[in-house]
């Protein structure tokens, strides 16, 4: 038998009453905390300071099987518990949640005359990883527990039991908690336990119709729950009928719909809503860096962000959009995104960020599934909406540049009348722009080096700035800049030395070229004209 298996035989032999006094679940509990302070003993791990402690449960946690990270605070230490060993089993019984701040509590008090362990949140209560705050401090939060302290312990944890009251929960059959022993089962495999179990047939139907379990054969009476993830509807759960006869079958379904929500959320590559997804998109996508990591860090806690990439980046782009369209286009994004449901709709993510339509799809996506989004903006404000990418963004750190290619190629796309979604970062020079524009005053800079020709034209009505810009884009050419301008060769020529004597650019020059072509595309001043004589890098479904 697995150190885990032996622990989840103890938690099922100690279970903590659905409505305990809070001193019959602390004697209960302490069991298992004995039963964890002999292993800590037997592989030598010292429980001498606060730290040491902490960080021997932790240890334990993870030898049997569970994910958690330790980080030291100013005034104590935080602890995520991102996959909990005893999960399942916790969530057909949220008291059981308790055990884990008892055996971190009692064990750390040994080490430390007084201490407190907040409760921030919990998988079975909050739909999120469970987070503890661990201090010799009482800190604030919305479930305090102290410990070593001369305050007893029953009135501390009367608002954890006020919360798990709230909760549907079965305590009266080992037999169902037995299924749920195994935190590695599939959706499919929770069913097929199910099903099992209660010798009838059991199903979960999502909102785009997607069935999961077995249904009946024949058109049966059945009963059914609806199914939250987060205060979201993600679809029902459906039980045939003759299961009622097992006894407390009304505590039954809404304690399975809990755990058929959360293996769902496990299968999901974001479990988050429509509004989380655009508060997430106006993040990721933020040019500013000042707590964005921070930000991210507490998404991390309940959504896997690296599971986006590789992505690819996408912008639809028009310039001077109605707000009106804007709100109307949103308003139908939010609908086919519930229609669909999120397991569904790709890119994961989609909406209006920085004045643009941008969307995030992850590698594995069908290139396809931009066509229902697309087709929701082309019906409101036209066909003629660029789109642009930026392929393989590795990191979310990449986002904000991702962003900046991807709206210049959408730039691009929109004003020469390009349908297909397209690429210009496969482009040498071109895909360098937008870092540039990320530089402080580099674009003042590039404007300032081309206001002495704008002042020699306005000065002179010469056409000096233009002729530079042909020329560049008629790849240094005189043949075909001067047929471009219709003029001489000769008149050319005689501009192009006018140029080189106001601004030393010599334009044979690479590195004269370079500051000439990188000064006009910054600037804005030159279009990507010279991406014309080159295949475009469209996207092509696969």
């Amino acid at each position: 038998m697995t150190l885990r298996e032996q622990f989840l035989e103890l938690v099922l032999a100690h279970p903590l009453p659905v409505l305990p006094e809070s001193t019959e679940a602390s004697q209960k509990s302490r069991v298992i905390v004995e039963w964890v302070r002999d292993w800590i003993t037997q592989n030598a791990l010292p429980l001498n300071s606060l730290p040491e402690a902490v960080n021997a449960v932790a240890s334990f946690k993870r030898a049997i099987g569970g994910k958690i990270r330790v980080s030291e605070k100013s005034s104590g230490w935080s602890v995520d518990i991102d996959m909990c060993p005893i999960a399942a089993v916790s969530r057909a019984n949220p008291h059981l949640c308790l055990l884990t701040c008892h055996v971190f509590g009692d064990i750390a008090s040994s080490s430390t005359p007084e201490i407190w362990v907040s409760m921030e949140q919990t998988w079975a209560l909050d739909d999120q990883p469970c987070h503890l705050e661990i201090s010799t401090a009482k800190p604030r939060g919305r479930v305090v527990i102290p410990y070593g302290s001369p305050v007893e312990n029953p009135s501390a944890l009367a608002s954890f039991w006020n919360r798990t009251r709230e909760v549907p929960a079965i305590t009266d059959s080992a037999q169902l908690v037995s299924l749920l022993n195994d935190d590695s089962q599939t959706l499919e495999d929770l069913f097929t336990s199910l099903a099992s179990w209660i010798s009838g047939a059991i199903w979960f139907e999502d909102r785009q119709g997607t069935v999961i379990g077995r249904r009946p054969s024949d058109n049966k009476m059945t009963l059914s729950h609806p199914v939250i993830w987060r205060n979201q509807p993600i679809g029902h759960l459906f039980v045939e009928n003759k299961a009622s006869q097992i006894p407390g079958f009304p505590a039954f379904i809404p304690v399975v719909a809990r755990l058929v929500a959360m293996r769902w959320a496990e299968s999901q590559l974001l479990a988050i809503n429509w509004d989380e997804s655009q508060e997430l998109l106006r993040i990721l996508f933020s040019p500013f860096p000042g707590h964005k990591q921070e930000i991210l860090d507490r998404w991390r806690n309940f959504c896997q962000l690296t599971s986006l990439c590789p992505a690819t980046i996408v912008v639809w782009y028009r310039p001077n959009v109605d707000p009106d369209y804007v709100e109307k286009i949103n308003r139908q994004f939010r609908q086919y995104a519930g229609t669909t449901g999120p397991s569904s709709v790709p890119p994961v993510l989609v909406g209006w960020v920085q004045k643009n339509w941008v969307g995030v799809v992850p590698q594995a996506t069908p290139k396809s599934a931009l066509e229902p989004w697309s087709r929701i903006i082309h019906s409101i404000i036209g066909e003629d909406a660029g789109i642009g990418l930026r392929e393989k963004v590795s990191t979310l750190d990449e986002f904000p540049y991702a962003y900046d290619e991807a709206l210049h190629s959408a730039r691009y796309a929109f004003e020469h009348n390009i349908v297909k979604p397209l690429s210009l970062s496969g482009f040498p020079g071109i895909r360098l722009i937008p870092y540039y524009q990320k530089i402080p005053g580099f674009r003042q800079y590039c404007e300032k080096l081309l206001d002495i020709l704008k002042d020699e034209d306005s000065r002179h009505n010469t056409e000096l700035l233009s002729t530079l810009k042909t020329y560049v884009t008629c790849h240094m050419s005189v043949k075909k800049t001067s047929a471009s301008l219709y003029i001489h060769p000769g008149t050319l020529k005689y501009r192009l030395r006018q140029i080189r004597d106001l601004t030393g650019w010599d334009l044979h020059d690479p590195l004269c070229l370079m500051e000439i072509i990188t000064s006009l595309m910054v600037s804005e001043q030159m279009s990507w004209y010279m991406a014309d004589s080159r295949e475009l890098p469209l996207w092509q479904d696969t």
